[in-house]
């Protein structure tokens, strides 16, 4: 049920809807364990949203979870740069 609701994040980013996004990746993670891939995805929301430090911490606790995650190394430098 929690990667369903991960799943709805990227059409709400892409349609401007940032709130709504980062409140579906808060639902996914209760619902599911909070594996790499969704912190990454829940960091991404809070960083279109222009929630920076959040997103930073997030990102830091995917790769702390998933420390081989491309996608959160990637994300959190890009984050660090704004």
């Amino acid at each position: 049920m929690g990667e369903a609701y991960s799943n709805l994040e990227l059409p709400l980013k892409e349609t401007g809807h940032l709130d709504s996004a980062v409140q579906v990746h808060k639902n996914a993670m209760e619902l599911s364990r909070a594996d790499g891939g969704t912190l990454t995805n829940y960091g991404s929301a809070l960083q279109a949203a222009a929630k920076t430090e959040s997103a930073i911490a997030t990102f830091e606790r995917a790769l702390f979870v998933d420390h081989n995650s491309m996608a959160a190394k990637i994300d959190l430098a890009t984050a660090l740069m704004d």
